[in-house]
């Protein structure tokens, strides 16, 4: 918006100078639709601010990239290897392994990741408990 603001100031500006140089008039009326092209809409302003935010992130992980960082693990490969863990654990103790064990793991797991109320991982168990149902 402060941007829209100063091209009108800089347009009317222009404006006044005509009024005092008539002989300028073509020269301000292409620098005054050149100005004016330049304005942004509303959500022209955001998609930009948007834009710049991912472009600094993505920066950011090219930089961490190039010197030899990681991004760290992915959430998924995490949960597999926790996954994994479980059943392992499950089968040195003999003890059956329950899909509500499995979605127990899950909800877990998610809960750590994203903060989940008790209505959310309760939706969420049903959801993955729902996946384990054989279809009838």
């Amino acid at each position: 918006m402060e941007r829209n603001a100063i091209i009108d100031m800089a347009t009317a500006t222009i404006g006044d100078f005509v009024k005092d140089n008539p002989e300028y008039k073509k020269e301000a009326q292409a620098d005054t639709k050149y100005l004016r092209s330049h304005k942004l809409a509303d959500h022209e302003a955001e998609i930009a601010k948007i834009n710049s935010t991912f472009i600094a992130i993505l920066r950011d992980i090219r930089k961490d990239i190039d010197n030899g960082k990681t991004t760290g693990t992915p959430a998924t490969a995490e949960f597999l290897q926790s996954m994994r863990e479980q059943i392992q654990t499950a089968r040195q103790e003999q003890t059956p392994v329950t899909s509500e064990a499995i979605v127990a793991a899950m909800v877990s797991f998610v809960g750590q990741s994203v903060q989940l109320d008790e209505k959310s991982a309760e939706l969420f168990r049903q959801l993955a408990l729902g996946l384990f149902e054989k279809p009838k």
